[in-house]
Order: structure tokens, then C-alpha cells, then sequence
């Protein structure tokens, strides 16, 4: 069974949506779209894909030590449930943590009938850890998220141990995804989508990801770039973005009374590009490793 180690850090950090939700309005945000990400991403495996290379990349598929791993945002587990699984017969163990309840009863839900997984519910910015006390430490698709996202790899730098190594995934700056969701803005805008807005969310896939994994204090960088398809039906992917935070972000840029439209630009632009309906989208994800 997972275990719940409920930290409550009482340091508000700033959102990363326009609006300024504190913390705890960015964990009723994600815990809202939590049911969406199991129930609609896992089928298809899609993020699980990119953190399986990632898994592949640092401890490999025969693991052989009792390895001590920590997945900061985690999520409901993309990462966590197979990094389990291949860690188990070495006797390893692993931590999720998130900033949301929401997606930390998700992972609950995913992980019964392991005992090598506990949870904690914190703040990846200002992790309530000791330091030097994993062997691995990731962060799939979820510190690129962050506020601080600086503050949050050199946590990963703190509590990991020297010579052991952080990966993080990131979608690149020009990644399909963000190509499309541009497009779908300029159905409905005369101005193009900011790159702030980009820029919020992702720490895209070269030198300013190096750049920012040396100024955590990690070295021998390395980058690794993997393309997996989504084959996901249109209406899913609606149904999944309808409450998304990312979504509401980008609508954040839109004048009031264009808001609401860009659900329906979103759509009208995925039928123009998959007329059968059903999306079969290559998206390019990097794997950035850094060892302490």
C-alpha cells in the first residue's frame, strides 16, 4: 500500500499562471484536471512513453542495488508506477510527491498493491527533505512548471547525492504541441500568442536547459530527444484540456470576451489537422540529465 505523509509548507509561492493563484489555488487547479490526466492520458500512455526513456537513461531495466528515487510532481504516477516495479526485486523504494492532493489520490489509486511507494504532499520549490538522501531524483514534465524553476532543481541538487543524478523532461520551445496551440490562438486573436507563454512552461531542450541545470550546481549535462505519437480522439483531448491550468493560462492572454472561444479554436483547429477524428500528433520530448 502507498503511504500518505501529509507536509504542509506555509511559505506561499507565486503561481505560474497570470492571474497570481497562491499555492494552494495551484493545487485545487491540478487536483481538479487530476481524474482527467489517469483516466484519459494513461490509456494511451503518452507522457509515460518519454518516462520510460527517462527510466532507461539512469537506472536501466535490471536494476541490481536498492536504489532510493524521488519523483517530485509526480502526478498520478507516470513515472512513479514503473520506476516501482523496476526497483522492487532490488528492494528499492520511491517518493512521490506533489503540490496537489488531487493527483497524490490518483497515484494512491494507481499504486495499490505496491509497498516499495510513499507520498508526500509539499512544494517541490522547498522540499521538507533531508539532504544527499536519494540516489535518483526526476521531475517528469512537472518542474518546468514551476515558479521558481531555478529554486526547484537546486532542490533536486540538495536532496540527491553526490554522484547521483536529476532528470527532468521538457517539451521543446517549437514542440508540436505548443505549435498547434499557437495556430488555435490565431483563429481567434489578430496578435500571436505571447512567448511568454511558452516560455512559461517549458525549458525547452539545449542551452538554456544546460544552462540552468550548471547554475543548480549539477555537471556532466547531457540532453536526449525522444518523439512518441499521441493516438488520441479529438473529443478525449477536449474533454481533458476542459479544465486544464495550462489551458486557462493561455486563455489568460486573451481579451475577456475572446476567452471562451479558445476551446472551440482548439477543436476547429485539431479537425482541420485530423479530419477522421482521431489525433495522431508526433511530439518531441527532451530528457535532460545532470549528475551531482
Amino acid at each position: 500500500m502507498i503511504s500518505n505523509v501529509i507536509v504542509i509548507n506555509k511559505n506561499s509561492t507565486t503561481c505560474e499562471y497570470k492571474d497570481q493563484h497562491d499555492q494552494k489555488e495551484r493545487a485545487k487547479l491540478w487536483g481538479v484536471a487530476s481524474t482527467a490526466y489517469r483516466q484519459i492520458l494513461k490509456p494511451v500512455a503518452f507522457t509515460t512513453q518519454y518516462c520510460l526513456d527517462a527510466l532507461d537513461l539512469t537506472i536501466g531495466k535490471d536494476v541490481q542495488q536498492p536504489l532510493k528515487l524521488l519523483d517530485v510532481a509526480c502526478g498520478y504516477g507516470a513515472l512513479t508506477i514503473p520506476a516501482a516495479q523496476r526497483i522492487a526485486p532490488a528492494g528499492g523504494s520511491i517518493m512521490g510527491i506533489d503540490i496537489s492532493p488531487g493527483m497524490l489520490e490518483q497515484l494512491k489509486i494507481e499504486s495499490q498493491g505496491f509497498n516499495n511507494i510513499s507520498s508526500a504532499c509539499m512544494n517541490g520549490e522547498d522540499l521538507q527533505l533531508e539532504d544527499n538522501q536519494f540516489d535518483y531524483v526526476y521531475s517528469a514534465f512537472g518542474l518546468i512548471l514551476f515558479s521558481d524553476r531555478d529554486k526547484g532543481l537546486k532542490e533536486l541538487h540538495r536532496v540527491v547525492k553526490k554522484g547521483g543524478k536529476a532528470t527532468i523532461t521538457s517539451w521543446p520551445y517549437d514542440c508540436e504541441f505548443f505549435t498547434w496551440m499557437q495556430r488555435s490562438y490565431r483563429r481567434i486573436s489578430e496578435d500571436e500568442m505571447p512567448d511568454e507563454a511558452i516560455k512559461r512552461i517549458t525549458l525547452g531542450d539545449g542551452e538554456f536547459l544546460r544552462e540552468s541545470f550548471e547554475k543548480a550546481g549539477f555537471h556532466s549535462f547531457k540532453v536526449h530527444t525522444f518523439i512518441k505519437v499521441m493516438p488520441l480522439p479529438i473529443d478525449n483531448m477536449m474533454e481533458f484540456f476542459k479544465e486544464h491550468p495550462l489551458i486557462k493560462m493561455f486563455q489568460s492572454y486573451l481579451p475577456v470576451e475572446k476567452k471562451d472561444l479558445f476551446h472551440f479554436a482548439i477543436r476547429d483547429e485539431l479537425q482541420s489537422m485530423f479530419p477522421n477524428g482521431k489525433m495522431n500528433l508526433h511530439v518531441r520530448c527532451a530528457v535532460a540529465i545532470g549528475t551531482k
